[in-house]
């Protein structure tokens, strides 16, 4: 015989929820926000640049040669309006034991504020200086190994980049990702070097070489894939990506003769230029079936949000760029061996500079509206906002683009 007591055993619930672990944001440590009193109304703020003068001989009668200037516009234009939204049944509200509304509401201005983080680190792309593959004897475009041995060089050669357009020494920084600081960390234990005292910045860990260091979950990267055969039935392409809270779950296309109803299945369409089109496609919309796609779960279109593709029918590639996301695992079981993801153009970029390098313009701070839902006892819970962001020249030659590659880093 077995005692069987469990009917009396008493169940409770925590005093709290869990918590969650939204990537902690940088961007309002390393942006100019000087526009956002200019932009209080309006969505278009200009700031021209003068064309450069040089020295000329003067004539030996005092003559003197006038040199033409140009004044260049550019404009920074509030273009992003985003926003999470959720509803509650009153009834769920007045029973729940925890604050549901609060505490999502607080949810949806963290991940807000994640999305203007990771656009502002995606600025990186318009650098003028890059430090890649080719600062090592390698080839220029290339993205290089991270190690131990060249972390130091790394700082060296971008803050010489930095000298080159004679970008201040004052306010430098660098935005780091933590597969970055792993290396360098490691290589200053062994050195014994110190890394510096940490404050209160977001973000902020230390100082190295004149630069500020801060740690990021949501730098940004890019990958090309080359597709020059059509694909076989069956053939797959994967991204492994991280949500918000950094846990990676993997994304499968599969190309498909006949398209079926598998969602995530590609239409190979007779061609590599089809198959590649439709792959592209369903990556950035994902939502969407139609004759070349069948759209993805709700959990994956979600997964992808800061992932594009571009598809090029001439170099036969599809690159992926992935904002706020740290780095993107990408794999596939294409038949031709050729066909493969690049290793040396799979890029985490990791962003050096002086700070105020990129201007942003928070129009509308995060948000809430509380909306009753027609037709249903409870509420719409809308948090939004608006923002603009821009690198203008002046801030493109204060800052390095530092390419390594992200295939040196595992998923888990």
């Amino acid at each position: 015989m077995a005692n069987s007591l469990s009917a009396s055993f008493a169940e409770y619930w925590s005093k709290r929820m869990q918590m969650k672990h939204y990537r902690e944001d940088v961007f309002r440590e390393i942006a100019s926000f000087e526009e956002e009193v200019t932009l209080k109304t309006g969505d278009i703020v200009h700031r021209p640049y003068r064309s450069n003068l040089v020295v000329n001989d003067m004539g030996s009668e005092g003559s003197y040669s006038r040199q033409d200037v140009t004044d260049t516009d550019e404009s920074l234009t509030i273009n992003k309006e985003k926003e999470v939204s959720f509803y509650v049944k009153d009834l769920d509200a007045i029973q729940s034991d925890y604050p549901t509304i609060n505490k999502y509401a607080d949810d949806s201005a963290s991940a807000l504020s994640n999305g203007i983080d990771g656009d502002v680190l995606s600025e990186v792309a318009n650098a003028l200086s890059v430090v890649d593959d080719a600062d090592f004897g390698g080839t220029s475009g290339n993205g290089f190994n991270l190690t131990e041995s060249n972390v130091f060089d790394v700082f060296l050669i971008a803050g010489e980049k930095l000298d080159r357009r004679n970008a201040p020494e004052e306010g430098r920084f660098a935005v780091l990702s933590p597969q970055f600081c792993r290396v360098l960390k490691s290589a200053l234990v062994k050195r014994e070097s110190a890394w510096g005292d940490k404050i209160g910045e977001r973000g902020y860990i230390g100082m190295y070489d004149n630069f500020a260091i801060y740690k990021s979950n949501g730098v940004y990267s890019t990958y090309v894939l080359s597709l020059a055969t059509t694909p076989s039935d069956g053939d797959t392409v994967t991204l492994s990506v991280p949500n918000s809270e950094g846990t990676r779950t993997t994304i499968t296309f599969t190309f498909k003769t006949t398209l079926g109803s598998t969602a995530g299945n590609v239409a190979i369409g007779g061609s590599a230029d089809a198959a590649r089109a439709n792959l592209s496609e369903l990556i950035n919309a994902p939502s969407t079936t139609d004759a070349g796609q069948v759209a993805l779960s709700a959990a994956n279109i979600a997964l992808l949000k800061g992932i594009t593709a571009t598809n090029d029918d001439t170099a036969d590639t599809l690159t992926l760029t992935a904002s706020g996301k740290s780095f993107v695992v990408v794999g596939e079981t294409l038949t031709d061996a050729t066909d493969a993801w690049t290793p040396a153009k799979q890029l985490q970029r990791n962003l050096f500079g002086v700070k105020g390098c990129i201007d942003v313009v928070i129009q509308v701070k995060p948000n809430i509206k509380t909306k009753s839902r027609d037709g249903y006892i409870g509420d719409d819970v809308v948090s939004w906002n608006v923002y603009g962001k821009k690198t203008f020249a002046e801030g493109a030659r204060n800052m390095v683009d530092v390419k390594i590659r992200a295939d040196q880093f595992l998923a888990s």
